[in-house]
């Protein structure tokens, strides 16, 4: 599998990266995951006209699970936001969790989401990028940073990191 880049090449300067994780919708009850589903679907028409790509890693629902004939109940407004935005053509990414990693390729194939892999390790304009959902203990990566990438030390860098444009 071809690792996509981290920065679409097709896209022009200027526009951003953006990465979510841990929304856990579903929990702790159907008003409290409706707010901040409401709140998610605002950010996201905020800022796709300014996303070259958005990343979602990760625990977006505090439980998925892909039936074959049938969709899991909630989160339409989501599942319809995604679905549009990826019709327009923007690049949505999506790293499973360890609360929604039953997948069987409807994220992919009817919203058009596409599945990076755990870990993903890249490199942008000289930078080194490492995108990971996997626990402590749990990766076959999991060692010091420091130790990755053929023992190549990786730079101490503050986060947010802004991309140079």
């Amino acid at each position: 599998m071809t690792l996509p880049p981290l920065y679409p090449p097709d896209q022009p300067p200027g526009k951003k990266l953006f990465f979510v994780s841990d929304l856990h919708l579903g929990i702790p009850s159907e008003a409290a995951s409706r707010s901040r589903e409401r709140y998610f679907l605002a950010w996201l028409q905020e800022v796709a006209p300014h996303a070259a790509a958005i990343y979602l890693l990760g625990d977006i629902w505090d439980f998925w699970f892909e039936y074959r004939r049938c969709v899991p109940k909630g989160s339409v407004r989501l599942l319809g936001t995604l679905a549009h935005l990826c019709d327009t053509g923007l690049l949505i990414y999506f790293m499973p969790g360890n609360h929604d990693q039953w997948l069987t390729g409807y994220l992919e194939s009817e919203i058009g989401l596409r599945r990076l892999p755990d870990p993903y390790l890249t490199t942008y304009r000289g930078l080194r990028f490492f995108l990971s959902r996997a626990p402590a203990g749990s990766s076959p990566l999991d060692r010091p940073l420091s130790q990755l990438d053929y023992g190549k030390p990786l730079p101490a860098n503050p986060l947010p990191l802004p991309l140079p444009s």
